[in-house]
């Protein structure tokens, strides 16, 4: 089955231990592993020193079917901040955005066009049978609207984006939901740990929309290691951002009640 893995935002040293710990092996220079798959749940970029290495680890096992992937929100923004209409980027190039992708920008010169084509190729949700997957949100009815604008891979289409992407959308209204999570006004604004104030809170949606009876999904972005065994929802984001931080990971074996004992971190 699937090691899921949470957000790795270039800290390539905890990947590789992480992958190490779960039994992966680099051979001929991708990780394997005899009998799982790897499953990362998005955001590879910005903030660590090994961007270009992570992105390496990642591609080569998805590449060569030893893993697979889906988009974050860090990866559409960078392919965002590089699509124009006319002279206008679809994300603003505004200080606060160029200062998050400043790292990213950094470790791939030169190499930018081999990343951005890959990450335009990642799904933005995945399920099967057993599982669902996705980067912040599993909303049901803004994937059922994503699914105007993607492909059969559930990529999406950047002639859809260069049409259809522009705030107020209902394509920019589900891409923010399902990449980012939903959100609510809050009273007084707070500083995120990104140092950015913010006006809005991100809702803990898989308390009050996500159901026992659902498949387990495994999903990112929240910076916790949530169990929600009620509501049969994980999120494996465990706050890598700094040295001292590190990666969550699930082990799964096909079971429809997720088991605390299952997660491992590096």
């Amino acid at each position: 089955m699937y090691d899921f893995i949470g957000d790795i935002h270039g800290y390539a040293d905890n990947l590789e231990n992480l992958l190490s710990a779960l039994g992966y092996k680099e051979i001929d220079g991708i990780y394997q592993h005899p009998e799982r798959k790897a499953f990362f749940v998005g955001d590879f970029i910005d903030r660590g020193q090994k961007i270009k290495r992570t992105l390496e680890i990642v591609k080569s096992m998805v590449d060569n079917g030893k893993a697979k992937a889906v988009i974050g929100n860090h990866e559409f923004n960078y392919i965002c901040l590089n699509l124009y209409k006319g002279e206008t980027p679809l994300r603003e190039h505004s200080t606060k955005n160029m200062d998050q992708v400043k790292a990213t920008t950094s470790q791939l010169k030169g190499i930018e066009t081999l990343y951005l084509d890959w990450f335009k190729t990642l799904p933005l949700w995945y399920e099967e049978d057993s599982f669902r997957v996705v980067h912040a949100c599993w909303e049901q009815e803004q994937i059922d609207i994503l699914k105007k604008y993607t492909n059969a891979s559930n990529a999406l289409c950047e002639n859809s984006l260069m049409e259809h992407y522009q705030e107020g959308s209902e394509l920019f209204e589900a891409i923010e939901v399902v990449l980012k999570g939903p959100e609510e006004p809050i009273l007084k604004p707070e500083k995120d740990t990104d140092g950015t104030l913010r006006h809005k809170h991100r809702v803990t949606w898989w308390k009050t929309s996500y159901k026992k009876d659902q498949r387990p999904v495994f999903f990112g972005h929240y910076r916790s290691n949530i169990l929600e065994q009620f509501y049969n929802a994980l999120c494996i984001d465990f706050g890598v951002d700094n040295d001292n931080g590190c990666i969550g990971a699930y082990s799964f074996n096909g079971e429809q009640a997720l088991n605390p004992e299952m997660i491992k971190e590096k």
